[in-house]
Parts: C-alpha cells; structure tokens; sequence
C-alpha cells in the first residue's frame, strides 16, 4: 500500500522549477523566433498587395483591347498628392450601364468598372499626373489624378515610365517598385526596394 502510495506521488506531473524551466526555454525561442515571423508577414502582405494592383492594372489594360475603348485609372480625391492607397477607380467614357449617357470627358457614377482600395500599406505615385499623361478628360484636376489606356492596343496615353511604390506604413522595410511602360506594361523593377521613397 505504501509503495502505491509513492508510486501516485511521482505521477503528479512537473515540479515548480521544471514549470519555470519549460517557460524561460519558450520565452527565448518566441523571442529569437517573433522578428523573422514579423518580417515574413509584413513581406507576405506587400506581395500580394503587389500581385493585386499588377493584377488590377491588367484588368484595366484587358478592358481596352477588349472594349476597344480608352479606359481611366483616377486616384480617389481623398488621396494626398502622391499617394493612392485610399483608392482609385476604373472607369470608362460613356457606358452601357448608362442608357442616357454618352462620352463627354466626365465621370458618371454608373461609368465605373471597379473601385479598388489598400489596407495596411502606402502605395505611392506620381503627383501630378498631367504633365505625362494625356488622357481625354476636361477636369484640369482631374486630369492630374488619371492616365488611361488605348482602346485596342491597350498602350498607355502617358509619354514616359510612370512609378509606383508599394511601401510598409512604418517606411521604414523594404517595399516594391513597380513601372509602368508607355506600351501598357507593367514590371516589378525592385521586390526589395529599401528603403522607400519618402511621401
């Protein structure tokens, strides 16, 4: 009876010290492990917000071709100067969606094909738009926040390389810089872009 006794004694399970022990060694490896988890998903997120506004340009440019028709990129008024993060939209000039309307150089809401937007990141271009960009518009302010693509062949209504800068908010990783070519093309120049371009 005595030996069951000592026998259950020793099946308690840890002492205090070996508890503590356990804890300090989980302790070091988060400590040593929550940085690289960190950095894998801030560079998870930028890329697949990459992959999205890439993904989103073609679309535009596939509307062109398809439509045969310019289609706008417009940066979203709320934008501040260069950065485009709060949205932007894509729209085209006269639409079937609207039976009374026909092309007049003017956004109608029912001509918006999508409205697109980013979370936790700054997505950073050009801040004026209208010196490089031509597109058929009337609204001086307007045209400062579009550039379009040729209905047909899908180029670009710009006359030079146009960039973009997908950046972490804290700016201070590495983000993505992304050209877009007069042909309508878009690279992805530096996947390790660091640090940002300042706002």
């Amino acid at each position: 009876m005595r030996l069951f006794r000592l026998m259950k004694k020793k099946q308690r399970g840890f002492t205090l010290v070996e508890l503590l022990v356990a804890m300090a060694v989980v302790a070091i490896v988060l400590t040593m492990g929550l940085p690289e988890l960190a950095s894998y998903l801030r560079n998870s997120r930028l890329t697949t917000q990459t992959n999205h506004f890439i993904a989103v340009m073609n679309f535009a440019r596939a509307q062109s071709i398809s439509r045969n028709q310019e289609v706008f990129i417009t940066s979203l008024a709320d934008n501040n100067a260069n950065h485009w993060e709060q949205g932007w939209q894509i729209w085209i000039d006269g639409s079937a969606a609207c039976p009374d309307t026909v092309p007049n150089e003017t956004m109608e809401d029912c001509e918006v094909l999508r409205d697109f937007k980013l979370e936790s990141s700054v997505l950073k271009g050009p801040s004026n738009l209208a010196s490089v960009a031509y597109p058929r518009l009337k609204d001086a302010t307007m045209k400062a926040r579009t550039f379009s693509f040729n209905g047909g062949n899908g180029s670009l209504n710009i006359s030079q390389e146009i960039n973009f800068y997908l950046c972490d908010p804290k700016g201070k990783y590495e983000g993505r810089h992304i050209s877009m070519r007069p042909t309508g093309r878009l690279r992805l120049v530096d996947a390790h872009l660091s640090p940002c371009p300042p706002a």
